[in-house]
């Protein structure tokens, strides 16, 4: 006897933006066909590709016809505007975020869906592979406000997504050009939405060749990610519940520390706002060493990171 397909309330719709991805494409929608019977429909954006990457679509649909996938078009506006291009038409009440050049391992969205009740975002580990093949896993805090500001709350596609809450909140933010992931997740947070840690690992992350950023979009990068905290910080004074303040307050530091050198009035006026007035002192670990916690009880914020760039550049006139 045939085993019965869940019905589409128990089932999940895979969206995947797609800009000139005709290498990645196919092995992508591979391992959503690996997902089986917990897969509903598949939307495929093409973002304005100037490649084979619609061909490719359309030759792997044709040899794999159990999948339904719908490819759909739309000017290049950027991956945001491309998930949410089906938001509207989605009929199952969970979404599936996927980049082209990433992968979900077999039964992921089943393993997912079997814990759905009462939560809004699930979200778990990932593997984050390099292109030299090495591969690293990355295991999100199980503290909700905690992860927000660290950057530590799952992966866009790691992550599975209540259709309903995303239409609360208008889905992705197409305005932002760095940060959308945890921009959106703020505003789920905002909107009261629940978050649960699960504990698989059952995705992989590839990196792609890219260009090196330039100074200046890296500062814009990091403008956009402390303006983010900022506003996460602001959400949890208004929530007015449990918060680890000094865990909190350790994350947002390693945003500021990243902005100080493009921005050093903006990293400066945040750290007096939000820093300073509680006698903040930055934990030696991570980006903080021993050497660098110690230059700033001594001679603060500024001088600390005086005292870093003047290393900096002795090293790098060293023959």
């Amino acid at each position: 006897m045939a085993m019965a397909h869940p019905s589409i309330r128990d089932r999940a719709t895979v969206i995947i933006p797609c800009f000139n991805v005709a290498e990645y494409v196919g092995e992508c929608l591979a391992s959503v066909l690996e997902q089986g019977a917990a897969v509903h429909a598949v939307h495929c954006v093409d973002n304005g590709s100037s490649d084979g990457t619609i061909q490719a679509i359309d030759a792997w649909s044709r040899a794999n016809p159990g999948l339904r996938v719908i490819t759909e078009h739309e000017p290049r506006r950027g991956a945001s505007s491309a998930r949410n291009h089906p938001l509207p038409r989605v009929e199952t009440e969970w979404v599936q975020f996927l980049d082209a050049d990433d992968l979900l391992l077999p039964g992921k969205i089943a393993a997912q869906l079997a814990t759905a009740a009462d939560a809004d975002v699930l979200y778990e580990s990932a593997v984050y592979r390099s292109l030299d093949g090495s591969e690293r896993m990355k295991v999100p805090d199980a503290d909700v406000e905690v992860g927000l500001v660290a950057g530590n709350l799952g992966n866009t596609c790691a992550n599975l997504w209540r259709t309903e809450a995303l239409r609360a909140v208008s889905g992705w933010d197409p305005g932002l050009a760095s940060s959308q992931e945890y921009d959106l997740m703020l505003r789920l947070y905002e909107a009261g939405c629940r978050f649960r840690r699960l504990g698989g690992c059952r995705t992989v992350v590839r990196e792609r060749p890219s260009g090196r950023i330039s100074q200046g979009a890296e500062g814009r990068l990091w403008k956009v990610l402390v303006q983010v905290q900022e506003r996460m910080l602001e959400a949890f004074v208004r929530r007015q519940g449990t918060v680890d303040w000094p865990r909190v307050r350790q994350a947002f530091f390693g945003g500021l520390r990243m902005l100080y050198p493009h921005d050093r009035d903006l990293a400066l006026r945040l750290y007096r706002r939000w820093l300073e007035p509680h006698g903040f002192v930055p934990e030696a670990g991570g980006a903080s060493t021993r050497a660098y916690a110690a230059a700033f009880r001594l001679l603060g914020f500024a001088g600390a990171e005086t005292v870093k760039a003047l290393i900096a550049g002795s090293r790098s006139s060293q023959p």
